[in-house]
């Protein structure tokens, strides 16, 4: 299989990139060749201009175009026979002494073919090392570069695309090529450390097993390309002595035809894809082959390439120009799927996931977000939602489980959404005037299961014996979650996935159905216990949330005040006020809302008992109005008046709020997380 022509050498040598470059082709065929490299020194681009010769080396090679042990090179472009030949041979001769000849051979390389026709090269070459002034001479000119070319196609097709503009033959990409096809799916391009979080210990032992030509190379993700990309990832980011060699070795494979062809070169190494994984048990024969299986394939013993973290991956952002923060949301809305986040941040038209298609059996799981399977309550809710007993809508889900780019993941009880946010974008315009009145009802159920269940704490009760009370008597956290989710999906997200209501808009529907939650306007059993999802229920619709919130505050002894009492716990004392006020701080990124969210933290400082706790609704009006680092969108010549106005409607809390916000020396104040899914301007 021959990419490069010793015509086309030849006509290479003509330009000014072959002269500067041709050291370095060379070097990436002698990794590719050598069986170790003790040292490889080789001058090219405007480093070949150095006097001295052109490259020295020494290695252990059983190739007939590298030689064993030291050797002294010599480039040249300007011409190709007995004249050139012999400048070359007498300049170095003079240069080198004797007793380091003879260690050497002398290799005299040209892109240019012998055209001395008088004189024959392989007679040159003789009357040169019947002399002995050197270990041996060696003269490679285009047509010798060309068969090394066609035993080294990792380097051949690298070379061919970039330095002859000459794309490869069908069905072989080298690890650049590969890469750069693949990292620019995703929009701004992937880095090499998204493949890699999380996963360092697993290439280390990929790279170990690559170089020894042994070990375990068959690999599972949510994609085969996923796998060939963490290979390819491995290979780019190794330290310069492992990766030259091994990209100067590696091809990936993509027809059957171009399997068979390189099944008899050796010293390769496999990434088979496409169609060739089905030769896959050929190319073993020739090479160490890295074995790809996606969520669809029966897998035999294959390891798994691990699920990073969001924060792994969150990290692994920064490398693509995102914060720390934004790589983190990044990373959490995409499921730690790359498959999802190549329809999330596409180059180009992303490709609908093939799940789209069986829509109807994903909606109950989609509503749901996730639920835990041996809780008898969430099985209710997912039985509601589907219209089906729950082991027929477990039975619905089992198939997507095996399926490439799955929407859904089970982890032994819990079941899950990957990404709730794809999901949603996908789903959503099927969505229903059944399918709302289901989701209501099941949000009703779950609300009055929370506060029927709700009982704080005691100092003679274990919390592990609470904990599994609370699993028999209520749904799980994890579904109070989902549903809480998907409700903010409808208010946010309707736009982007098509949702609609039949006769209204989305945010509205959702504002009238947290209004009709039984017991939000006046029993503070409630809110404390949601806990954490009211953050969830308050971005969705700050609205209802506000107006609820501000009937508990009403009266000389407003209805929210037991929220802040204080529970016997293992550690530190047990409390519930703790959701309502990162709920606020989330509102009050919302110009439109932010008086209202300031007040009510006022009041709710008003009558604030205090506690051991440091996190107290007078913290959060500090942060709020701090001049250097305030936690809200608002510009500042509101802020100030919005300031006014809520001292002189709770004067008992304006010493400690303004004597608060006095500078500090030391102060380590961290601002509001804003919110996850609404991004808000700032007010004129």
């Amino acid at each position: 299989m021959k990419w490069i022509s010793a015509l086309e050498l030849g006509q290479w040598a003509d330009t000014l990139q072959g002269r500067d470059k041709m050291p370095e082709l060379v070097a990436d065929l002698i990794w590719a060749t050598a069986t170790r490299v003790r040292r490889l020194r080789f001058l090219y681009g405007d480093m070949g201009q150095v006097r001295g010769f052109d490259g020295y080396l020494d290695v252990d090679a059983t190739s007939p175009f590298v030689p064993d042990e030291k050797s002294i090179w010599e480039f040249g472009t300007n011409g190709a026979g007995k004249t050139k030949a012999e400048g070359d041979y007498s300049k170095r001769t003079k240069e080198v002494t004797a007793e380091d000849r003879a260690e050497c051979t002398l290799v005299i390389v040209s892109p240019r073919t012998w055209d001395t026709p008088t004189v024959k090269v392989e007679d040159w070459l003789d009357e040169k090392n019947e002399l002995g002034e050197w270990k041996r001479v060696v003269y490679l000119d285009g047509p010798l570069l060309e068969d090394w070319l066609a035993q080294s196609p990792a380097v051949a097709s690298r070379w061919a695309r970039h330095a002859f503009k000459r794309a490869p033959q069908h069905g072989v990409l080298s690890t650049d090529e590969f890469w750069e096809s693949f990292s620019r799916r995703f929009e701004p391009a992937l880095v090499e450390d998204v493949l890699l979080a999380g996963r360092e210990s697993q290439a280390e032992d990929l790279l170990r097993n690559l170089t020894q030509g042994s070990g375990r190379l068959a690999f599972a993700a949510d994609t085969t390309d996923e796998v060939i990309a963490f290979a390819v990832s491995a290979i780019r980011k190794a330290p310069e002595p492992v990766r030259k060699p091994l990209e100067a070795r590696t091809l990936i494979v993509e027809t059957e035809e171009a399997a068979r062809h390189l099944v008899n070169t050796s010293t390769l190494i496999y990434l088979p894809r496409l169609a060739a994984r089905s030769c896959v048990g050929l190319l073993k024969t020739s090479g160490p082959t890295v074995i790809s299986a996606g969520a669809e394939d029966k897998k035999n013993d294959h390891v798994d390439l691990v699920r990073p973290t969001s924060t792994q991956l969150g990290k692994a952002f920064t490398g693509m120009g995102m914060s720390e923060s934004e790589g983190y949301e990044v990373a959490r809305t995409c499921g730690r799927s790359l498959a999802v986040l190549a329809r999330q941040k596409p180059s180009g038209t992303a490709e609908l996931p093939k799940w789209v298609g069986d829509a109807d059996a994903l909606i109950p799981a989609m509503l749901a977000g996730a639920w835990v399977c041996n809780v008898e309550h969430d099985q209710q809710i997912l039985s509601s939602l589907s219209q089906k007993p729950y082991d027929e809508t477990e039975d619905d889900l089992l198939k997507f489980l095996i399926m490439q780019d799955s929407p859904i993941e089970r982890g032994e009880n819990l079941w899950a959404t990957k990404a709730p946010v794809d999901a949603f974008l996908h789903l959503a315009h099927r969505v229903g005037r059944r399918h709302l009145e289901q989701f209501k009802t099941a949000l009703i159920a779950v609300f009055q299961t929370a506060v029927a269940s709700h009982k704080p704490p005691t100092a003679n009760e274990p919390f592990v014996l609470r904990s599994k009370r609370d699993q028999e008597t209520s749904h799980s956290e994890q579904l109070r979650n989902g549903l809480m989710t998907t409700l903010l999906h409808m208010a946010v997200l309707h736009k982007h996935a098509g949702f609609t209501v039949a006769g209204g808009d989305p945010q509205v529907f959702v504002d009238d159905l947290i209004r009709s939650i039984p017991g939000l306007s006046s029993d503070s059993t409630l809110m404390a216990s949601l806990s954490q999802n009211l953050v969830l229920l308050a971005e969705a619709s700050p609205r209802s949330f506000l107006e609820a919130l501000e009937r508990q505050l009403e009266g000389v002894s407003p209805t929210i005040l037991p929220i802040f009492d204080e529970h016997p716990g293992m550690l530190t004392p047990v409390t519930y006020h703790c959701g309502l006020l990162w709920a606020l701080e989330v509102i009050v990124w919302d110009a439109n809302y932010f008086e209202r969210a300031v007040l009510c933290l006022a009041k709710l400082a008003a009558i604030d008992p205090g506690g051991k706790l440091s996190n107290r609704p007078i913290n959060s009006l500090r942060a709020i109005f701090l001049s250097w680092v305030p936690c809200t969108s608002v510009r500042t010549k509101r802020r100030l008046a919005v300031l006014q106005s809520t001292l002189n409607a709770v004067p008992s809390i304006a010493w400690p709020l303004l004597s608060s916000l006095l500078p500090s020396s030391g102060d380590t104040s961290s601002p509001i997380e804003k919110p996850k899914f609404r991004e808000y301007e700032q007010d004129d």
